[in-house]
């Protein structure tokens, strides 16, 4: 495979891999990877198991939600350090809180404070 130049991955050999392939936690646009370069694929499984647990699904619509705000924080916002200042302040826990637990109406109020109003959120 390496004199084809021919990609290769030899999961209990990591020496013979040209790549290795990371565990991975997925939510939505959210991805969490782990690797132990084929040290200990038993512990990147354990650690993606704790991962798991502790991102919720609910980072899935929270990273979109935020992706969102940010697009229309760029669009709108014309002052590079204000604009710079809004897209910091987004990573709020809180919000991720009212998403888990479906207070689309804090959501929409947390919106607001952006100058949002029109953004489709789920009812309540």
């Amino acid at each position: 495979a390496q004199e084809r130049r021919i990609f290769c991955n030899v999961v209990d050999r990591p020496q013979l891999c040209s790549f290795i392939v990371p565990s991975q936690v997925r939510r939505g646009p959210l991805t969490i990877a782990i690797s132990t370069s084929g040290c200990s694929p038993a512990l990147a499984r354990s650690i993606r198991k704790e991962l798991s647990q502790r991102f919720s699904q609910a980072y899935g619509p929270y990273v979109e939600l935020l992706g969102r705000v940010r697009e229309r924080i760029i669009e709108t916002e014309p002052d590079p350090r204000r604009r710079k200042e809004l897209c910091l302040s987004l990573a709020d826990p809180q919000v991720l809180d009212w998403i888990e637990r479906e207070e689309w109406g804090k959501v929409a109020d947390w919106l607001q404070r952006f100058g949002i109003n029109d953004m489709a959120l789920p009812v309540e």
